[in-house]
Formats: structure tokens, sequence, C-alpha cells
């Protein structure tokens, strides 16, 4: 797949869209903030986010809290960042998230 290029299991696009409904369909623990705004981007930078939220789901049964994180604290502040509110806070890519993670490993 080419670089910049986002998929969405529950909404199928290819590449960045711009949200057209209320929200999108999928589960609120592993939404991004911009996929309840209409009319607000969605791209590689949401696909971030909801990586950084499985890591939660799975590392610190959905906390956010360092104290109920499971692995190191470096990797905690990766997903940390990935699940940033902001996505201009956020890894620019699932490269660049996946990179951050094989270092703090």
């Amino acid at each position: 797949m080419p670089a910049g290029k986002a998929i969405y299991f529950d909404h199928y696009t290819r590449g960045a869209f711009i949200l057209e409904k209320d929200r999108l369909f999928g589960s609120s623990r592993f939404m991004a903030p911009e996929e309840y705004i209409r009319g607000s981007l969605i791209d590689w930078r949401t696909n971030v986010y909801t990586m950084g939220a499985v890591a939660f789901v799975f590392l610190a049964n959905g906390s956010r809290e360092l104290n109920d994180w499971r692995a190191s604290e470096p990797l905690y502040h990766v997903a940390s960042k990935a699940a940033a509110s902001l996505p201009e806070d956020r890894y620019e890519s699932i490269k660049s998230f996946y990179e951050a993670w094989k270092e703090a490993m």
C-alpha cells in the first residue's frame, strides 16, 4: 500500500477523507476524537490513534494511567503520543509509530 494511505475496516476508503456523518462506525474505545466530528479529516493519524488505543486496551485494560500500564514506561510514552487527542500531536504515520515502538522496546 502506498505511503500515506489509510484503511478503515468499519468504513473502507482508500486514503484520507472528510467525515460526512456525525460519527464513524466502530467501538468508542478505539475511536479518535475526530471520528465524532462531522467535517473532520480522517487520515493515517487516525489509524495511529487506533493503534495507541489498542495498546492501552491490551496493556492497561483500557486505562490511560501509567500505574495500570503492564509494559515499560518508554512504551507507555509511545502509546500516549499515538493516542494523543490532537492529530498533530500524534506520530505522522503507522511506520513512525512502529519505529518508535521498536526503539522503546
